[in-house]
C-alpha cells in the first residue's frame, strides 16, 4: 500500500506543472472565444456583400480579356 501511495505522490508531483499550463491555456481560451465569436459574426454579415461584389467583378471581367476571376 505504501508503494502505491508513493507512486501516486510522484505522479501528482509530475502533473502539477501540467495542471498550471492547462489552467493558463483555459484562461487564454476564455479570452479568445468571445473575440472569435464576434469575428465569425462579422464575417457572416460580410459574406452576402462579398458574394455580390464577386458577381459584379465577374460581369466586369467578361468585357476584359486579361481579367481573371
Amino acid at each position: 500500500m505504501i508503494v502505491i501511495a508513493s507512486r501516486v505522490s510522484i505522479a501528482l508531483e509530475d502533473l502539477t506543472p501540467m495542471t498550471i499550463e492547462v489552467q493558463t491555456t483555459l484562461h487564454d481560451v476564455q479570452i479568445v472565444l468571445p473575440e472569435m465569436r464576434s469575428t465569425v459574426h462579422m464575417l457572416g454579415q460580410l459574406v452576402p456583400e462579398i458574394t455580390e461584389g464577386m458577381k459584379i467583378l465577374q460581369q466586369l471581367c467578361q468585357h476584359d480579356q486579361y481579367c481573371k476571376v
